[in-house]
């Protein structure tokens, strides 16, 4: 997941664009709260079909998820 954060960060600034991150199952929630460039929009819970509970093998009924809207990232700011 850091690796992830810090080429977002990177692709971010040089590119500049809005970028909204959904993370299922967000076991690692923490981590992307304390990233500087993002801001926590919500946090939720999605009922899951039918289909998708016979599927899921630890029975779950709903699905967790976290979304995410990246800040505008100024170069100086860039993880090294």
């Amino acid at each position: 997941m850091r690796e992830f954060l810090k080429h977002l960060e990177a692709s971010l600034g040089r590119e500049p664009r809005e970028v909204v991150v959904l993370y299922v199952n967000p076991e690692l929630d923490r981590l992307l709260e304390r990233t500087p460039f993002l801001e926590k929009m919500t946090r939720d819970c999605l009922p899951m079909t039918e289909e998708d509970i016979a599927a899921d093998r630890f029975g779950s009924r709903e699905e967790h998820m976290s979304v995410y809207r990246a800040r505008p990232v100024c170069r100086a700011q860039l993880v090294r």
